[in-house]
């Protein structure tokens, strides 16, 4: 029949779309409470959680963005390919995409060796989290964008 075979393409790109986008908005500000109690626990300040969710909400943007678009695009990719994307596999995402900001950890190193091993330890739990967190809520296009990779193909003599 007539049938536009680029449709489906067209429409599981859209989704990896709206899974990147949605990783990018939400990411930073998932990370963000992690993060902020973390360094409260590590630097034995309650009120440096507090600092870091009234003025981190400013700034998480500026450090999370990039290791939220790179965790996206593997979670996108995957579920291109793969379907539902399983949580081990967004938690590596959430990993990989730690080296995003790697430096940032010798740009904190003058706050003390305790809390630059701290940065250390939550940057990755932070990536980690919010990976997890946004994975879960992208759902809804994992699965659109498996049913279109894989239901792309010529109707047999049978369906016909």
């Amino acid at each position: 029949m007539g049938t536009n075979r680029g449709m489906p393409i067209l429409k599981a790109l859209r989704n990896a779309l709206i899974i990147i986008l949605i990783f990018a908005a939400v990411g930073p500000l998932v990370g963000l409470p992690i993060f902020g109690l973390g360094i409260a626990v590590a630097a034995l300040s309650p009120p440096m959680f507090v600092f870091f969710l009234l003025y981190g909400v400013l700034f998480a943007h500026l450090t999370g963005i990039i290791p939220a678009v790179i965790a996206g695009l593997l979670v996108a990719s995957y579920a291109a390919w793969r379907g539902i994307v399983p949580a081990w596999y967004a938690a590596l995402a959430g990993l990989i995409g730690t080296a995003g900001i790697h430096d940032i950890t010798g740009l904190l190193r003058e706050n003390g060796p305790e809390l630059s091993r701290a940065i250390a330890v939550l940057l990755p739990a932070t990536c980690i989290g919010a990976s997890l967190a946004c994975t879960r809520l992208t759902r809804r296009w994992q699965t659109s964008c498996a049913s279109d990779t894989y239901t792309n193909a010529e109707p047999t003599q049978r369906e016909q």
